[in-house]
């Protein structure tokens, strides 16, 4: 039998005002004896950030290795047992010194061979040693992680389940972050200079509502600042169709037949003490809670019927997210729950109609920046009313109207949003596409505009008349080159007229 070696490095350095090097190997090198495995893991990494020539405290280093025994086939039922050690090195004046030393035996298995039921299930036990406490604030500690992935498929399929769970212990890395300037149209957020001062602060960048806005990425940086959590996750997906298993002509198992439902949860929870009733419980999102250190929930629950008929379907769908950060200078939490009501009538042939109705909440707190608080209810109603005589052309008239009120609490700020539209679409084979929407949006609002409510509540207009349009056109110039030209407009009351494009060239080999 062969030995099997699998290794990849990398080393990149930089030069200028900050001297970055940047160095990282990992391996996987194991032999087989007939059913059992042994092999040998590792990964090191260094990152040296200089600025003239003096060493930067984001500068770290660590080493990770591990040694294992594995029995059976990754596709069939497997056992491994793993000892894995790791050291890290932390800067002191100008040089990295080896800071902290964790020792971490485990155990791997799954179950594979049930076509119904496939499990796979892991346990490991981390001891951390201080080797330098004059290098970090870390406390020695023991600490448990263990988690479970587990599908279910019965009745035929009818019922359809993947659910992943993990729940252990550890130190979280308090965070600070940095807002950095990319090419227009290349970020995420934007700057509102809110206090018209010219310097940016972190409470006057906003998640971009059109592309020319978004000339910000928000990049994380880690601090030394420790502090012990108890983590949890979450990730539960469930699929209910009644058709696969019931197979009855009769006129109440053709009618259950056309419902069907969706269900995704996924839950991420740090805490920094062990409850176990609100820890495990992915409902319990007390945002104000001082115990929760970090959480992402996410919950959806969509009830279908008549979902594949082509003439007439109904959707009910409730979802909800909330997410809380642990930063250096504060927490930052946002929430949104919205139940939502969706129509689906095609007239004829050649027309059809899309009822939508939402009604929800969004909420946003931020202890470093308190003018950034709201609670904002909101109520929206949209149709659009489309006409397709065939494949190649469409065009859709579109309308809207969307209340939003902030809590009194917050300052009971009120907007009321008026939508009228039409998009058009041509698609020819194999050559290319033409799409153009064009919208007309009055804005009742009665609250100051240059705050971050108002670029939430205004969703990046101003009050009175504003308009927006759109124009896109992908030409295929042969079998493996693609031209892409997009260009965007906005006019707000009493505001200059702001235009953005863009072409693009593709070429496939």
């Amino acid at each position: 039998e062969f030995i099997n070696a699998d290794i990849d490095a990398s080393y990149l350095v930089s030069d200028g005002i900050r001297q970055t090097s940047f160095l990282r190997h990992k391996s996987n090198i194991n032999k087989a004896f007939n059913s059992i495995k042994l092999g040998f893991e590792d990964i090191h990494e260094e990152n040296i950030f200089k600025n003239e020539d003096t060493l930067n405290t984001s500068s770290y280093r660590f080493y990770d290795w591990k040694v294992y025994l594995q029995q059976g086939d990754s596709s069939k039922n497997n056992f491994k047992l793993f000892y894995q050690e790791r050291y890290d090195w932390f800067k002191k004046e100008q040089n990295l010194l080896k800071a902290t030393y964790a020792r971490s035996p485990g155990v791997n298995f799954s179950l594979s061979n049930n076509s119904k039921h496939r499990l796979q299930a892991g346990v490991t036990y981390r001891m951390l040693s201080i080797l330098d406490t004059t290098l970090t604030n870390i406390q020695p500690e023991n600490s448990i992680t263990s988690r479970l992935d587990y599908q279910l498929r019965i009745l035929k399929g009818m019922i359809h389940s993947k659910t992943y769970y993990e729940l252990g212990s550890g130190l979280e890395l308090k965070k600070e972050f940095v807002y950095f300037e990319v090419p227009a149209g290349q970020g995420v957020y934007a700057w509102m200079d809110y206090n018209e001062d010219g310097i940016k602060d972190l409470n006057e960048f906003e998640i971009a509502q059109y592309q020319d806005q978004a000339s910000y990425i928000r990049i994380f940086t880690p601090s030394n600042t420790y502090i012990k959590v108890y983590n949890y996750q979450l990730s539960q997906v469930l699929n209910i169709n009644p058709r696969y298993y019931l197979k009855s002509k009769s006129k109440v198992v053709l009618f259950i037949n056309r419902f069907n439902t969706q269900t995704t949860l996924r839950s991420e929870k740090k805490t920094t003490s062990f409850d176990l009733d609100k820890f495990i419980n992915p409902f319990s999102n007390n945002l104000s809670d001082t115990l929760l250190q970090g959480l992402t929930n996410s919950f959806r629950n969509s009830l279908f019927f008549n979902r594949s008929n082509p003439k007439f379907g109904l959707e009910y769908s409730y979802q909800e997210f909330s997410s809380k950060l642990l930063l250096l200078n504060g927490f930052d939490s946002r929430s949104r729950d919205f139940n939502e009501l969706k129509l689906r009538l095609n007239i004829s042939r050649l027309i059809s109609i899309l009822v939508n109705t939402e009604k929800g909440t969004k909420t946003n707190q931020s202890d470093y920046a308190p003018s950034r608080n709201y609670e904002i209810e909101i109520e929206k109603i949209e149709t659009k009313l489309s006409y397709q005589p065939n494949t190649k052309f469409r065009i859709s008239l579109n309308t809207s109207y969307t209340e939003k009120i902030n809590t009194p609490d917050l300052g009971t700020e009120q907007a009321y949003l008026t939508n009228l539209g039409f998009d058009l679409r041509y698609n020819q084979l194999k050559k290319g596409s033409f799409s153009a929407n064009v919208k007309y949006i009055y804005i009742k609002y009665s609250g100051q505009t240059n705050t971050s409510l108002a670029f939430e509540m205004l969703e990046s207009l101003q009050p009175g008349n504003n308009a927006t349009w759109n124009i896109s056109y992908q030409r295929t110039l042969a079998n493996n080159l693609q031209l892409t030209f997009n260009y965007n407009g906005r006019k707000s009351f009493e505001t200059s007229t702001i235009h953005s494009g863009g072409v693009q060239v593709r070429a496939f080999f």
